[in-house]
């Protein structure tokens, strides 16, 4: 069955929608899928795709910076007939825009995902320009969409749809495990961390829906009291972003007080969760919370905001340490954490057996049946 997966780029900054995708590519690896994927020629780091998928990249063209790809349109236009199912990560890049309405007019089986893009928060940013397009573009493909997915049931019961009124459904990311079994004093040695300090770390896009600048004033209300602690921030964003969090570091702390890692990959990845006493991600909105499974699979105790959606069956659970996104409750919750490790062990048990039930092969069975019954059907093998 060839499935064709389009989204605006697959670099390691588009965070999120790009590890889901590889998610899902990893739990539909297996035959009779045959994997591919659509998107932007774009600067930066890509993240690494399973073995056999092929990668169409494709220049952008005016205006570039609404990630519009002509060659792209025009490539999918020849060969979009090939393809059993089509699978839409995220909304708002020209490319996917355009690619889902010739898609919808061309009825080609089409699941969309789109990864916290059609929640009231993400609405909010760039308002006026998203609600032209909406109208525009986004209610026709949604329209001629099989099922609209979301990762948990908040952000289902949460989609705005632009008068279109598609079937929807839940299907949560897979999340493999990639960071456990990794080298903690590898890790303090390489970032001057001591044996003794404990950590606190964030792992993530630095984008200002994470929360990072609460965690950092968080820490800065701490800093002096015990339990002692040093703040760990693992990732990179955009570059205006980045240097926001960095700057508010700066102003709040002494100079190395936090430790700023950039991205890490492969064994840097799991050495940065071997090396951490407790996971913190207090995010003002979070569809799902890739990195808080990825926490757990390290066994690292997670503290994570209650606008993080995953959150609704974690806590049922009892695998994570819950928070608001403010500043007071930060503090409150992990000078709790730090301070019992009884309740750091309960978390450690609880969040791995939680974890389990994300890996690609325990989602495989699902996802695999869910795209397969939304394929074309008089050329799907089965």
């Amino acid at each position: 069955m060839k499935t064709l997966h389009i989204l605006g780029e697959i670099t390691k900054a588009r965070g999120g929608p790009v590890a889901a995708l590889r998610g899902i590519l990893e739990a539909t690896s297996a035959p009779p899928f045959q994997n591919s994927v659509l998107c932007a020629d774009m600067p930066g780091e890509e993240l690494s795709m399973p073995d056999g998928v092929a990668i169409h990249r494709f220049p952008l063209s005016f205006p570039a910076r609404f990630l519009r790809s002509a060659a792209a349109l025009r490539w999918l236009n020849g060969h979009r007939h090939e393809f059993d199912l089509v699978v839409i990560h995220e909304i708002w890049p020209l490319l996917v825009l355009q690619a889902g309405v010739l898609l919808a007019r061309s009825n080609i089986p089409m699941v969309v995902i789109p990864h916290n893009s059609l929640d009231p928060f993400d609405l909010e940013k760039k308002k006026q320009i998203k609600r032209i397009l909406g109208h525009c573009f986004v209610r026709r493909m949604l329209q001629g969409t099989s099922v609209v997915l979301a990762a948990t049931g908040r952000e289902a019961a949460r989609f705005q749809l632009f008068g279109a009124s598609p079937p929807t459904g839940v299907l949560p990311l897979s999340v493999p495990d990639n960071v456990s079994g990794g080298d903690r004093m590898a890790f303090r040695r390489r970032f001057g961390i001591g044996e003794r300090e404990r950590v606190a770390l964030f792992f993530g896009r630095l984008d200002p829906k994470k929360g990072v600048d609460l965690l950092l004033r968080a820490a800065a209300d701490m800093e002096g009291s015990a339990p002692a602690f040093r703040l760990v921030i693992v990732g990179g964003g955009r570059e205006a972003c980045e240097r926001e969090i960095r700057a508010l570091a700066a102003s709040l702390f002494s100079k190395d007080s936090v430790v700023f890692t950039g991205f890490l990959s492969g064994p840097g990845r799991a050495d940065a969760f071997a090396a951490a006493d407790v996971f913190v991600l207090p995010s003002r909105y979070e569809n799902f919370g890739i990195a808080v499974i990825e926490a757990m699979h390290a066994g690292v105790p997670a503290l994570v905001s209650n606008q993080v959606f995953l959150t609704d069956e974690a806590v049922r659970a009892d695998a994570v340490q819950l928070c608001e996104p403010g500043v007071g409750s930060v503090v409150r919750e992990l000078r709790a954490l730090l301070e019992s490790s009884d309740r750091c062990g309960v978390l450690r048990g609880n969040g791995a057996r939680f974890a389990r039930g994300f890996l690609p092969e325990t989602l495989a069975p699902q996802t695999r049946d869910c795209f397969l019954k939304y394929a074309r059907p008089n050329r799907s093998p089965l």
